[in-house]
C-alpha cells in the first residue's frame, strides 16, 4: 500500500461514529480485507464488539472439515500467524473443537505480557513453570495457567483484550474464554492458590505488580543465550519495536500498519523509534508537506536569521534541531556568520 493511500485512510478524531463504522465494514467481503484496508474502523468495531453484527466469518458449512483444518494449520509456523492470516476462521474452528493440540509443529511463542512476565521471573532466578496444567483441571480439554510459582503458591495469568472481546472480536469465542477463566479462578480458590490477573500493556506496570506479589528481588543481567531465547518467543520488546519501525517512512504509515507503534508510544520510546522518519507538516490546499532534510534546508534559505525562521515556520525550525540539521540549515544566516 502506498504512503498516499495510507494517509488517505487517516480520519480526524471523532470521525468514526457507530453508523460510519457499520457502513465501512459492509464494503468488505471478509474481516481480513477490512482490517488491511481500514484498520482504524476495524479496531473500533473489534473494541466495541460489533464485528459479528457487521461482518461474519467467511465459513462455508462443510468446507472446514477436521482434515481440512489440520492441513491448513500445518501451513503456519505459529498459532498467532495462523489466527491472523486469511485462514483465521480455520484457526477458530480448530480452537473451538480442541483440534489445535493435535498440531505439534507450532513454534512456542508468548504474547507481550507473557514475555514481560517470563523475563522478570528469569532475571530473578525465580523457580516457575510456564503453561502450567493440573490433572483435575479441564473443560473440554486441559486448561492452562500462563505461569506457576510454587514457592508462593502463585498462579499468574496475562489477560489481553481477547479475554473480554474474543479473538478477532468473535463474541462466541469471548463467551468461551470467560467460561474457562471462571473455571480456572474457581479452581485456584478451592485449592488455596492465589491467582494474579494482569492486563496492563506497560512493562513498568507489569513489573510493579509482580514485585508487589512476589517481592522486591535483585535482578541479574541475562546471559546471551537467555536473551536470544526470549527474542524467539514472540511478543513486543523495545528492540523488536525499533527494528519494526525501520520498515516505515512516516509515523502515520507505521501506526496504520503495525501494533509496534502503539507499543512504542505507550512505553515512552516513540521518538527514539521514529528518529529516522520524516515528519509530516500541516495540510496545504493540495498535499501534505514532508519535512525531509532537503526540504528543511531549502526552507531555511528563505530567512536571514534563525529568529526570523523560527517565527515564520516553527515546525521546520524545530525539526532541524531535533534531527541535528540546524547548523547546516542556518550556515547562511547573519547570526551564524563569523565577524
Amino acid at each position: 500500500m502506498s504512503n498516499k493511500n495510507l494517509l488517505s485512510n487517516k480520519k480526524p478524531r471523532g470521525y468514526w461514529t457507530q453508523d460510519k463504522v457499520f457502513a465501512e465494514g459492509k464494503k468488505y467481503p471478509n474481516r481480513r480485507s477490512w482490517q488491511l484496508a481500514q484498520s482504524r474502523s476495524y479496531n473500533i468495531a473489534w473494541t466495541n464488539g460489533w464485528l459479528d453484527q457487521i461482518i461474519g466469518r467467511e465459513i462455508v458449512h462443510g468446507t472446514w472439515t477436521k482434515e481440512a483444518v489440520l492441513a491448513n494449520g500445518v501451513l503456519y509456523p505459529t498459532k498467532t500467524a495462523w489466527r491472523n492470516s486469511k485462514d483465521g476462521s480455520a484457526y477458530v474452528i480448530a480452537k473451538r473443537n480442541g483440534w489445535i493440540s493435535e498440531l505439534k509443529h507450532f513454534e512456542r511463542e508468548l504474547s507481550f505480557g507473557e514475555r514481560t512476565i517470563y523475563k522478570w521471573l528469569l532475571s530473578r532466578d525465580i523457580e516457575h513453570e510456564c503453561e502450567k496444567t493440573f490433572q483435575n483441571l479441564r473443560d473440554k480439554y486441559p486448561l492452562r495457567f500462563d505461569f506457576w510459582v510454587p514457592s508462593k503458591k502463585l498462579l499468574i495469568e496475562y489477560q489481553g483484550r481477547q479475554h473480554e472481546l474474543g479473538w478477532g472480536g468473535d463474541s462466541t469465542d469471548a463467551s468461551e474464554i470467560k467460561k474457562r477463566d471462571a473455571i480456572k479462578s474457581s479452581y485456584a480458590e478451592k485449592n488455596g492458590m492465589y491467582l494474579l490477573l494482569i492486563d496492563s500493556q506497560l512493562e513498568d506496570e507489569i513489573n510493579s505488580m509482580l514485585e508487589s506479589h512476589i517481592g522486591k528481588l535483585q535482578s541479574r543481567d541475562l546471559a546471551k543465550k537467555e536473551i536470544n531465547q526470549i527474542k524467539n518467543l514472540g511478543g513486543w520488546s523495545k528492540e523488536k519495536a525499533i527494528q519494526d519501525a525501520k520498515k516505515y517512512k512516516t509515523r502515520n504509515e507505521w501506526d496504520l500498519a503495525s501494533y509496534g507503534y502503539s507499543y512504542a508510544r505507550k512505553n515512552g520510546f516513540l521518538d527514539e523509534a521514529c528518529a529516522h522518519m520524516v515528519r509530516v507538516h500541516g495540510w496545504t490546499s493540495s498535499r501534505k508537506k514532508i519535512w525531509t532534510k532537503e526540504a528543511v534546508v531549502l526552507d531555511a534559505k528563505n530567512h536571514i536569521t534563525p529568529g526570523a525562521w523560527k517565527n515564520a515556520n516553527p515546525s521546520a525550525y524545530a525539526i532541524s534541531l531535533k534531527n541535528g540539521w540546524h547548523q547546516e540549515a542556518t550556515l547562511h544566516m547573519k547570526s551564524r556568520l563569523k565577524k
